[in-house]
């Protein structure tokens, strides 16, 4: 069993979306949250239609997008449709910090025990990634110190299999590479990374976790020529540090 911590805009008054095999972009009120659903990364919306307000039923291959207004969030439907599609993950048994496609960052945690922690983890990721048309997943690699033993590294191998297994091409990012992106500095810490997702990104994920998987995203849409804000020179050369798959070309 898995809870989610997650971090998105529930003040939003619209929802837009196109559905599949479709270019036509609909907007509807949202007029207030339910609880998560089946495939939805966080609160199901509840939209009015004809018979009432009503759940809107996910489907994975539906775009959408949310804003204070149907103006507001048709722009910002238009603006993710042109965007790669890219997952940032910060693993651990403990606390996965999981950014979706869409933005939306939330920490993935288990009661499971034991090994069954890594059933409850390559779960939370495959909700985030199967069936959804990733271009790329990111995942911040293990410190050098780390890489041949540990409980971290249980986890790296149960999710870049299932990865493998499910042809989702994927990048590893060091994790001096992660902060220099972030923050200008390879050994920079925790606080200055949130402090630059804020300056920067404009947002404030709930934890370290998601503040993490969030530039790890950022980074993959970088390397994809979508960059989520325009970068200093300094902080992207650390791309081409990254041993990138053959499908994130740019």
């Amino acid at each position: 069993m898995t809870t989610t911590t997650a971090n998105h805009d529930h003040g939003a008054q619209h929802i837009a979306f196109t559905d599949p095999d479709s270019t036509t972009v609909n907007t509807l009120p949202v007029l207030g949250w339910g609880a998560a659903g089946e495939g939805w990364p966080d609160l199901t919306p509840v939209v009015s239609t004809p018979e009432g307000p009503q759940p809107l039923p996910f489907d994975p291959a539906r775009r959408f997008a949310y804003g204070p207004t149907a103006d507001d969030a048709t722009h910002n439907l238009q603006q993710r449709t042109a965007a790669p599609r890219v997952v940032g993950l910060d693993l651990s048994m403990a606390a996965t910090g999981i950014a979706w496609a869409d933005g939306t960052t939330y920490t993935a945690t288990t009661r499971a025990t034991g090994d069954r922690r890594l059933l409850a983890i390559v779960d939370e990721i495959a909700r985030a990634i199967d069936g959804r048309n990733i271009d790329l997943v990111v995942i911040e690699d293990l410190p050098t110190h780390a890489k041949s033993a540990g409980i971290t590294g249980m986890v790296h191998g149960a999710v870049r299999a299932w990865l493998i297994r499910h042809n989702a091409p994927y990048a590893l990012v060091a994790p001096a590479s992660l902060k220099k992106y972030a923050a200008g500095k390879g050994n920079c810490g925790k606080p200055e990374m949130a402090v630059a997702a804020y300056k920067r990104l404009g947002r404030e994920p709930a934890d370290d976790n998601q503040v993490d998987a969030l530039w790890l995203r950022a980074m993959g849409l970088d390397r994809l020529g979508h960059p989520a804000v325009p970068m200093p020179a300094t902080h992207r050369a650390v791309l081409d540090a990254v041993r990138w798959p053959a499908e994130a070309t740019r």
